[in-house]
This record gives C-alpha cells, structure tokens and sequence, in this order.
C-alpha cells in the first residue's frame, strides 16, 4: 500500500483555504442535521396533534354522554325525594328500582400525558399548543367535577338501597 504524506503548506493563504473547507463542511452537516431534526419534530408534533385531537373529541363524545343521562339521574333523585317525603308509603321499588349508580364516563389523558412528557408541546406552533392547554383544563375541572358527583350519587344510592331494605324487610 501506498501513503500520502502531507504536504507543508506553504503560506497563509494556503492554510486560510484549509480552514475554510473545513468550515463549510461543518456548517453543511450541522444545516442538514437540523433540516433532519425539523422534520422529524414536524412528524412527531402531526401524531401528537392528532391523537390529542382524537382524545378531546372522544371526552366531548364522553361528556355529552354524561349529560344526556342528567335529567334522569334527576327525575330519579326527584322520585326519591318523594318517596322520602310520603314517609316511605308510595310503592318502594317505584321509587328505588330506576335508579342507577350514576356511573359517570371518566375522560382519558394518556394523549397528554404523553404530549407534556415527551416535550412535543413545545413544538406546537404557540396558538395551538394553547388552544389545548385550555381545553385539557377545562377537561381535568370537569372529571375532578364529574368524579365528585359521581361519588356522592353513589353515597346516595347506596343509602337509599339500604334505607329502602330496611323499609321494605
């Protein structure tokens, strides 16, 4: 085999030329890796984005859910009510046999979670990483809102199962 020894350069201009492509095959690879690194966060922010979009829709699906079944949770609460005023002397399974758990849908945040943790957020352009920033607190106030609702219509249908057996035994 056979070697190339370096030549001495002869001059500053010479070195000055060395240097400078050097530079510039610096600058070319680090412009490429940061072309290549903005188009896998532009892949990655469009998955997040729709995920996170699919989660918010099903929840809202979730929510509408729970509040169509509102106004027969009520009716049955009224129901109850007025088996409770009557002393207990209306028909007893009337009044306790329609009445469910109350078994709200609980909302998903997977999607977020994942989102925050993965730092994607911070590459959203800023108005839409706000936009669901927003709509995700509103979803955490509305399931801490739901699961205290949820637990307390369970303490009053378990109460009422237990008075109503009492009563009716």
């Amino acid at each position: 085999m056979h070697f190339h020894l370096p030549k001495p350069l002869h001059g500053w201009r010479e070195l000055l030329g060395e240097v400078g492509i050097i530079v510039i095959g610096v600058l070319i690879a680090l412009g490429a890796e940061q072309v290549v690194d903005d188009i896998r966060w532009h892949q990655k922010v469009a998955v997040v984005r729709n995920s996170l979009m699919e989660e918010l829709g099903n929840d809202r699906g979730r929510w509408q859910a729970d509040m169509a079944e509102v106004p027969c949770l009520l009716d049955n609460i009224g129901k109850l009510d007025r088996w409770a005023r009557s002393g207990g002397s209306d028909n007893v399974t009337a009044a306790s046999g329609e009445l469910s758990n109350g078994g709200f849908f609980w909302m998903h945040s997977a999607n977020w979670q994942l989102a925050t943790a993965s730092q994607t957020l911070d590459h959203f352009p800023p108005m839409t990483g706000s936009r669901i920033a927003r709509s995700t607190s509103r979803r955490r106030r509305t399931c801490s809102r739901t699961s205290a609702a949820s637990s307390r219509w369970r303490t009053l249908y378990r109460g009422a199962a237990t008075f109503v057996q009492r009563s009716a035994g």
